[in-house]
């Protein structure tokens, strides 16, 4: 019982968070709404929104082949998007969305790619993807920066603890990029500092960790000063992905007719949000998600109907992924096994 509370630990707190919501949606009038509100849909914001999704997926999915191509260990692009949507499966699963990195690592080293290779393109994508995150956040706040002062003072909020939470990692990034001997004994410092207050308790096994990590950022750093164009490239294709994700919400904000607000206004408070939870511990920062939407976005909805759009965004945002990428490791499962027994 033990081993599989442990294995499927994610997965039973994400179906514990959804009866939760769904348990509180039903003192909500909104929610008898759920189904019925799709009858009223703007179906042309519908189909945006999916395509919005599907841009998310395959850019993502781009973002990676055409790496591992620069690389000269080219992977299929179908493989490649088995591979991105297994590692979507498991960051939707794992605290800190920290095991779908390991998984895209293992499913591309078993399709033929180096570990160096491998490890190498998940690091690149995380410092693009966090470099494009924040500095698309910061100049949405700027552009709308009387909304964050004057009329909503919880974005605001959100805005400063997301932005100084993830420019830590920015500076940890840029520091190892310009000078990579005082980038490793600061970050060594901060180790062995977390030791000596023990909050580090085994430093043996934390300085093997550092010394993967480390190496792992050196063989990005490389690639990043090797390829400024290819980097180029690949910030703009992560910022259209970006883009595309957090226009969930506002395309079903203009499913249900409304249209008052601005979709930049929007489309930041997405951002903000977005970057303000990532560093909750818990599997897709499921709470603090839904919380955080229905505070930043309840200005803009009326009472009966946020936690209906909040609902909407929320499957089509983390749940399908669940459910798709699921469905493709139970597949590629199944496949395995009857190719192993073809062959005895």
């Amino acid at each position: 019982m033990k081993a599989f509370l442990k294995k499927n630990l994610g997965l039973i707190y994400i179906a514990i968070t959804v009866i939760i919501i769904v348990v509180l949606g039903i003192s909500n009038q909104s929610f008898s709404d759920l189904f019925a509100s799709f009858a009223s849909f703007d179906y042309f914001w519908l189909v945006l929104m999916l395509a919005c999704v599907a841009a998310y997926y395959l850019l993502e999915n781009y973002s990676l082949w055409y790496y591992l191509k620069s690389e000269n260990e080219p992977m299929g692009f179908f493989s490649a998007l088995k591979a991105t949507m297994i590692g979507q499966y498991y960051c939707a699963l794992t605290p800190f969305a920290s095991g779908g990195q390991p998984m895209q690592i293992y499913y591309m080293h078993k399709k033929g790619v180096s570990m160096g290779v491998a490890t190498s393109a998940m690091t690149v994508k995380v410092v693009i993807f966090n470099v494009t995150m924040v500095a698309t956040a910061i100049i949405g706040v700027i552009y709308n920066i009387r909304y964050f002062l004057y009329e909503n003072n919880f974005a605001f909020v959100f805005a400063v603890v997301g932005i100084l939470a993830n420019s830590a990692v920015i500076v940890l990034f840029w520091m190892m990029f310009f000078n990579q001997s005082f980038g490793n004994k600061v970050v060594r410092g901060v180790v062995k500092l977390l030791g000596k207050i023990r909050i580090i308790k085994d430093m043996e096994k934390a300085n093997a960790k550092l010394d993967d990590f480390l190496g792992e950022y050196f063989l990005a750093i490389g690639f990043i000063k090797k390829n400024p164009k290819r980097m180029a490239w690949l910030s703009i294709v992560t910022f259209v992905q970006t883009f595309a994700f957090m226009s969930v919400s506002y395309c079903i904000y203009r499913a249900f007719g409304y249209n008052e607000q601005s979709p930049i206004l929007f489309i930041t408070l997405q951002y903000v949000l977005f970057i303000a939870v990532s560093y909750v511990p818990l599997p897709g920062a499921s709470g603090a998600q839904e919380i955080g939407f229905m505070q930043i976005f309840g200005k803009f909805l009326p009472e009966d109907k946020v936690f209906t759009v909040m609902m909407i965004w929320r499957f089509f945002t983390y749940i399908a992924v669940i459910i798709v990428g699921g469905c493709i490791i139970v597949w590629d499962e199944i496949r395995g096994i009857a190719h192993r027994r073809r062959e005895e």
